[in-house]
């Protein structure tokens, strides 16, 4: 009822702002700079931020930022997730929280390239937000589904996937954001749910340093003896830097980059990674030149 209401005095763009609502569930958040580019394209910036500002006063958007004060970005209300409800697929759960604001960004910036323009339709994506929140039966067939999982089989949610075409067939990759070092345990089941679904090929990992790749593959092959070399590893602060031009640092692939295993992003040749993407956390970044490069600052990693 209050979406009706909200929805008869203030006009929505289906071209535009439901898109861009839908982008902000599938997502949970999205720094300005990127809704900017990718909806707000053929405006100037202050317009994009006008807008999203008004669409934060009639309570469809709202700006969070993280404990620092140093990231801003939109997310929904829980008004403007009904104002959208109606267009998302079947749903189990309602949450569009994002638990750890900084990992999120990593995933999202890592997941899609830069953010700022949409990737190729030949790459298809799941984001987490998706895996967490659609009933099962209207996810793609490749994922792994819950449902069928049974004491033989272990299910774990990974921060993503990818598929994409590789020599004539399609292919599942998993996203993995690790920032911190977890139980072994916790480790156990993730690489035990891995090797119970030989179907995801890949599994591209974003680790703090060096010494957690290790970790994390040495965990991998005490824990699967047959494990198919299907694990790689980057470096966060190389993903920060470079995007999908970083390369493996630990793996059967090492040297290799993300775009060489799932296809270059549509700023692939870019010099302006970092303006363009989702790390770039900036109110209103055509306006300050604070935080522009979030390596070198030292408040992500």
């Amino acid at each position: 009822m209050a979406a009706k209401k909200v929805l008869r005095r203030f006009a929505l763009s289906p071209a535009r702002d439901i898109p861009m609502l839908i982008f902000l569930w599938r997502w949970k958040f999205a720094p300005t700079a990127v809704l900017w580019k990718r909806f707000f394209s053929k405006t100037a910036p202050h317009t994009a931020y006008n807008r999203l500002w008004s669409l934060g006063k009639s309570g469809i958007l709202q700006r969070r930022v993280n404990k620092t004060g140093k990231h801003s970005v939109w997310t929904l209300t829980r008004l403007g997730f009904h104002v959208i409800q109606k267009y998302l697929p079947p749903l189990k759960s309602d949450n569009i929280e994002s638990e750890n604001l900084i990992h999120d960004l990593l995933v999202n910036a890592f997941h899609l390239g830069s953010g700022s323009t949409p990737l190729p339709e030949s790459i298809e994506l799941i984001s987490e937000q998706e895996l967490r929140a659609v009933d099962e039966d209207f996810l793609p067939k490749w994922i792994p589904n819950p449902k069928i999982e049974n004491d033989g089989l272990y299910y774990h949610r990974p921060d993503g996937y990818w598929r994409v075409r590789h020599r004539g067939e399609q292919i599942a990759i998993a996203l993995e954001i690790e920032l911190s070092r977890q139980s072994i345990a916790r480790y156990d089941e993730i690489i035990e749910f891995y090797r119970d679904h030989q179907e995801i090929v890949r599994i591209l990992w974003a680790v703090k340093n060096l010494r957690l790749a290790k970790y994390l593959d040495h965990r991998i092959r005490e824990t699967d003896k047959n494990e198919n070399d299907a694990h790689n590893f980057l470096a966060v602060d190389d993903l920060i830097l470079k995007g999908w031009k970083a390369k493996i640092i630990y793996g059967p692939e090492v040297g290799k980059t993300p775009a060489s295993i799932l296809g270059p992003s549509p700023d692939a040749n870019s010099d302006d990674h970092l303006s363009s993407c989702f790390l770039d956390t900036r109110k209103q970044p055509y306006k300050s030149n604070a935080y522009s490069n979030p390596n070198s600052a030292g408040i992500f990693v």
